[in-house]
């Protein structure tokens, strides 16, 4: 029973939850098939970034929550592949929990009437 336990420690284990840093362009990989990456910086004590890769069903059905300041919770899949005695991974989410927005500031109107001209340095 113990090993069961241990086997669904490892897949609850391939999570992230921070703060969408970066956001590339969605680009067409092969004719017909687009990949967008982006990047997480964790919240941890010692803040790790994970960049991660989402294929087209992903990216439709993800890509609204993905933007630079948003904070995310993510599950993943590690994919690895081997090549010339290589290996390669990505990080691919098929879970993504939109857990804050980031707060878009909207510039102040000056008000024309009430400026203090006397304290202008010129």
């Amino acid at each position: 029973m113990e090993e069961n336990n241990n086997i669904e420690e490892i897949k609850n284990a391939n999570s992230a939850k921070g703060v969408v840093v970066s956001v590339s362009p969605k680009r067409e990989y092969r004719p017909g098939d687009n990949l967008l990456e982006f990047r997480l910086r964790t919240d941890d004590a010692y803040p790790q970034v994970f960049e991660f890769v989402m294929y087209d069903k992903g990216i439709t059905k993800f890509e609204d929550k993905i933007a630079e300041g948003n904070t995310l919770g993510i599950r993943f899949n590690i994919k690895a592949r081997e090549y010339n005695d290589n290996f390669y991974y990505s990080l691919v989410p098929w879970s993504v929990e939109l857990l804050q927005v980031l707060a878009v500031a909207t510039p102040e109107e000056p008000e024309e009437d009430g400026v203090d001209e006397s304290n202008v340095p010129f």
